[in-house]
């Protein structure tokens, strides 16, 4: 199974931030585990209490394994939605996660309570039209939420909700303007997105 991440981190062979296990979260989304075992073919499969088996396999090949291997299940948990002048998605699947990532998207990344450097990069600046896609990189749930803590109009303009750990939201920006951004749930973590 290969491993994403820094794995150097891990040199010391202790977990001293809970950010360093990062490298080794080999799939998600399974419910209650019942059972892991190693199969004959070398692949990881995952036994659910809901009686669904996952195949862990490589990444490179994750998308023939989905379509191949039986009784498991679709992880996605996809929600779309429309406000006026945004275009939102919030994404548990990888594949729709590669697609909201499309050439037009501009990436950031949620690191975690470090105030106004909690969101990178801040501020962010677009052009009308583009999308930019958030990943929350920290080991809690995060949010994109419009304007600032104990604003009246906070999370009306756009609000990701509760973006696990791993997983994406995006929207797409279409009327230029300055739109600061905090977490809901750690509201010290501001950013802004400047569309052009």
């Amino acid at each position: 199974m290969d491993c994403t991440g820094n794995t150097s981190l891990l040199l010391d062979r202790e977990v001293n931030d809970p950010k360093e296990n990062q490298p080794f979260v080999f799939g998600q989304g399974f419910g209650g585990i019942t059972d892991i075992e190693v199969g004959l073919d070398g692949y990881m499969y995952v036994l659910s209490y809901t009686g669904s088996l996952f195949r862990i396999v490589p990444s490179s090949s994750a998308t023939t394994a989905a379509n191949t291997t039986s009784g498991s299940t679709n992880l996605a948990n996809s929600g779309t939605g429309t406000e006026e002048g945004f275009q939102t998605e919030q994404s548990e699947d990888e594949n729709d996660q590669s697609a909201a990532q499309n050439g037009n998207s501009v990436p950031a990344v949620i690191l975690g309570l470090y105030g106004d450097k909690s969101y990178s990069p801040n501020p962010i600046t677009i052009e009308r039209g583009q999308t930019i896609t958030w990943y929350n990189g920290d080991t809690i749930s995060h949010s994109v939420t419009s304007g600032l803590d104990n604003d009246d109009d906070a999370g009306e303009v756009f609000d990701s909700k509760a973006i696990i750990p791993n997983h994406y939201y995006s929207i797409r920006f279409d009327d230029a303007g300055e739109y600061p951004y905090y977490c809901f749930y750690h509201p010290s973590m501001v950013g802004e997105v400047i569309v052009e």
